[in-house]
C-alpha cells in the first residue's frame, strides 16, 4: 500500500543559495520506488518500509512486500509495527532532556548521585555521568552475555542495570564506545526521577503528544502482543521466520514503530522538538540536544545526545540507525534543508547500512553540493608525516574486553588495515582518504570522513562516528593470535605423538610425568574444543552464560594448573634425558606456554564469565 502527497509541482526551494535540485515530484517518487525494490530484491527483505517528510508534511510512503509471509498480511505503512532497534536511543535522550528541565536530573552528576554503590555494581573507577551516557563516552565495554536470569524474569529495568554489571575500561570522555548498556542505565533513571515505568513515561511524554498512535516500546510477546507486528525473517533459499529474543533493556533498542509514526517524529525533530507549536523538550533542550559533545572529526562527524551527527554535502544531518533480531532501520534529518528521511526492513539487522544507502542515493538526486570543505592549510611535508603517523593495523573497540567474549576475536573481528597511499593520502577499506584538518581526512570524490585522536598514548580512528578503532602492534592482531595457536596445537600434538613414547624408552621413571604433561595438553584441547561447540551451536546468549560456556573456561583453566608442574617435570627428568628428547620436551613445553599466552590473550584462563 502506498501513499502520495504531492506538496509542489517540483521539489524546490525559493532559498537562494540553491539547497535542492529541481526535480518532478513523480519523477523522485520513482527514483524511491525503484532503490526500495532494488534493496528488496538483492538482499532478499521480505518486507519494507520507507517515508520522507519535506517543509513540514508527509511527502511520501511506502510500504512493500509483508508483513507476515504466512499470513499473506502486506507491509501496510501506517500500522505495520517494525522494531527500529537502537533508534530507540533518540527516545530515551528525549526524556532524560524532559526530566532535565523539571530539575529532576542533573546531566554532568556523577550516576552515583542517583543509582548508589550499595545498590548497584558499577566496577567503574572514574566517576561518570549521565551526559557521557547520552555520548556513549563513560568508558564502559559493551558486553552481549551481561542480562542476567533474573531480569529476564522480572522483566525489570531495575534487576537489569543491577545484574548486568559492564566494566569500565576506559576514562570517561576520551573514547567513544558504544554501549546498550548504559542507556539502560537512563532508563532505569526515567524510572526513579519519575516514578512511571520507562515504557509508560515514553508513551505518556513523547509517542501520544507527537501523535505517534501505532508505536510502542512494550515487549511484542505472546502475552502481550503488538497490534500488527513485523515478523522478521531470513532467507535459507526461502523465507524463515527469526526470533523474536526477549530484551529487557527497553530503554535501548525496544520501540517497535510505523513509516507514518516516524514520519511525525521527523516532523517534530525538524520544528526544533516542537508538534503544532506545542514543544515535546524546549528549544534549549533541542539544541543542547543536537550540539556536538563529542567530536573526535572536528565537527565533520561528532556525538549529541542520542542522535549522531555528520556532514552532507556541507549540510549538518541527525541521524541514527539500528539492527536487531532481523530488523534494519535509519533515519536522517536536515534542518536546514526541512527534509527528513526514515526506512526500516525486516529481512536481517546486518543491512541496516543498507538503508542507509538507500535514503542516501535518494538524497543525492535531491540535495546539491553547497561549500565542501577544502584542505586546511598543511604542507605536503606535515602531511606525508601525520599520514606516517596513523598508518597501521586497528581494532575494532566495540565489544568487551576483560571476559572470556573477548575470545570471539579468535573467530572474526573487524581488524582494518590503514596505509598511506602517498603525498599524505590514506587507504582505508577500498578507498582513498585526503586530509581536510589536522587529524581528520575526506573520502576523495566522497562526503566520508574519518577522524583520528590520541589518548594515553593510544591512537583512535573514528569512521562515522558509530565505529572507534584503536591502533594495535603487529602482535596484538586477531591473524597473529590465530597463527600462534595454530603453531601451538601443531607443536603439541607432535609433543603428544611423539614425546611420551621416546621417553618411555629412555626412561621409565619419566613416563609418568609425560602421562601427566599429555593430560594437561589434552585438557587444554578438550576446554577449547568445548568452546568451538559451544560458538558452533548458536546457544542463546541472553540470559547469563551458558553452562557449556563454563565448563570449557573451567577445563582450559585446569590445563593451566597443570602447565604449572612442567617445569618441576623439566627439573626432574633433564638430566636422564638425551639431547633428542630433551628437544622434543621443550617443544612441547613451549607449545603449551604459547597457548596459555594466547588463552589469556583472549581472556579464556579463568573465571571471566557471569
Amino acid at each position: 500500500m502506498k501513499y502520495i502527497i504531492i506538496i509542489f509541482i517540483t521539489l524546490s526551494t525559493c532559498l537562494a543559495d540553491g539547497q535542492v535540485n529541481t526535480i518532478d515530484s513523480l519523477e523522485l517518487i520513482k527514483i524511491i520506488d525503484q532503490r526500495v525494490d532494488s534493496f528488496k530484491q538483492q538482499f532478499d527483505v521480505p518486507g519494507a518500509v520507507f517515508s520522507m517528510v519535506k517543509d513540514g508534511r508527509l511527502f511520501y510512503e511506502t510500504g512493500t512486500g509483508y508483513e507476515n509471509i504466512e499470513a499473506n498480511k502486506p507491509v501496510d505503512s501506517v500500522r505495520s509495527q517494525f522494531r527500529v532497534a537502537s533508534i530507540t536511543k533518540t527516545f530515551t535522550s528525549i526524556a532524560i532532556l524532559q526530566l532535565v528541565e523539571q530539575g529532576k536530573l542533573d546531566l554532568h552528576a556523577d550516576i552515583r548521585t542517583y543509582l548508589p554503590e550499595d545498590e548497584y555494581v558499577w566496577n567503574a573507577p572514574y566517576s561518570f555521568t549521565i551526559h557521557h551516557l547520552l555520548t556513549h563516552t563513560a568508558g564502559m565495554e559493551n558486553s552481549g552475555f551481561r542480562i542476567c536470569h533474573n531480569a529476564t524474569k522480572e522483566k525489570s529495568m531495575k534487576s537489569f542495570v543491577a545484574c548486568s554489571v559492564s566494566n569500565q575500561v576506559f576514562k570517561p570522555g576520551e573514547v567513544f564506545m558504544y554501549s546498550n548498556k548504559g542507556f539502560g542505565i537512563l532508563g532505569l533513571l526515567i524510572e526513579q526521577v519519575s516514578g512511571m515505568k520507562y515504557v509508560d513515561y515514553v508513551a505518556g511524554h513523547i509517542l501520544k503528544p507527537v501523535g505517534m498512535t501505532h508505536s510502542t516500546v512494550y515487549q511484542h510477546t505472546a502475552e502481550n502482543p503488538l497490534d500488527n507486528p513485523v515478523q522478521p525473517y531470513y532467507w535459507d533459499g526461502e523465507f524463515k521466520q527469526r526470533q523474536r529474543l526477549p530484551l529487557v533493556n527497553s530503554a535501548a533498542s525496544n520501540l517497535n514503530t510505523t513509516g507514518r509514526d516516524m514520519s511525525k517524529f521527523l516532523t517534530m525533530m525538524l520544528d526544533s522538538g516542537s508538534v503544532s507549536g506545542t514543544p515535546i523538550i524546549s528549544k534549549s533542550s533541542f539544541e543542547l540536544m543536537t550540539t556536538p559533545h563529542f567530536n573526535p572529526n572536528h565537527d565533520y562527524q561528532s556525538m549529541a545526545y542520542g542522535i549522531m551527527i555528520e556532514r552532507y554535502r556541507g549540510y549538518t544531518g541527525y541521524n541514527h540507525g539500528g539492527g536487531i533480531d532481523g530488523f534494519g532501520s535509519y533515519y536522517v534529518l536536515f534542518p536546514e534543508l526541512q527534509i527528513g528521511l526514515f526506512m526500516s526492513e525486516s529481512g536481517g539487522e546486518e543491512n541496516a547500512a543498507y538503508t542507509f544507502r538507500v535514503i542516501y542515493d535518494v538524497l543525492d538526486k535531491l540535495v546539491m553540493e553547497r561549500d565542501k570543505a577544502e584542505p586546511k592549510g598543511m604542507s605536503i611535508d606535515e602531511a606525508i608525516k601525520q599520514a606516517d603517523n596513523y598508518a597501521g593495523r586497528y581494532q575494532n573497540t566495540t565489544g568487551t574486553k576483560s571476559t572470556f567474549e573477548r575470545g570471539q576475536m579468535l573467530f572474526g573481528i573487524n581488524e582494518p588495515l590503514v596505509k598511506h597511499a602517498g603525498n599524505g593520502i590514506l587507504s582505508f577499506g577500498g578507498s582513498l582518504y585526503e586530509p581536510i584538518d589536522r587529524d581528520t581526512y575526506r573520502k576523495v570524490d566522497g562526503d566520508r570522513t574519518i577522524g583520528f585522536s590520541s589518548a594515553e598514548g593510544v591512537t583512535y580512528m573514528n569512521e562515522h562516528i558509530f565505529w572507534t578503532f584503536e591502533k594495535i602492534n603487529w602482535f596484538e592482531s586477531a591473524t597473529t593470535l590465530r597463527v600462534s595457536m595454530m603453531l601451538a596445537f601443531v607443536g603439541m600434538f607432535i609433543g603428544l605423538l611423539i614425546r611420551p613414547l621416546r621417553m618411555a624408552k629412555s626412561t621409565g621413571r619419566s613416563l609418568k610425568w609425560a602421562s601427566t604433561l599429555s593430560a594437561g595438553s589434552l585438557g587444554l584441547i578438550i576446554g577449547f574444543g568445548l568452546l568451538l561447540i559451544a560458538y558452533a551451536m548458536d546457544i542463546p546468549l541472553t540470559t547469563g552464560t551458558p553452562l557449556l560456556y563454563k565448563i570449557g573456561l573451567w577445563l582450559t583453566t585446569l590445563g593451566a594448573l597443570v602447565v604449572c608442574f612442567y617445569p618441576l617435570e623439566l627439573a626432574i627428568s633433564w638430566k636422564s634425558l638425551n639431547a633428542n628428547d630433551r628437544f622434543w620436551t621443550c617443544l612441547n613445553f613451549s607449545a603449551v606456554l604459547l597457548l596459555m599466552i594466547c588463552y589469556w590473550r583472549v581472556n579464556l584462563i579463568g573465571f571471566n564469565y557471569y
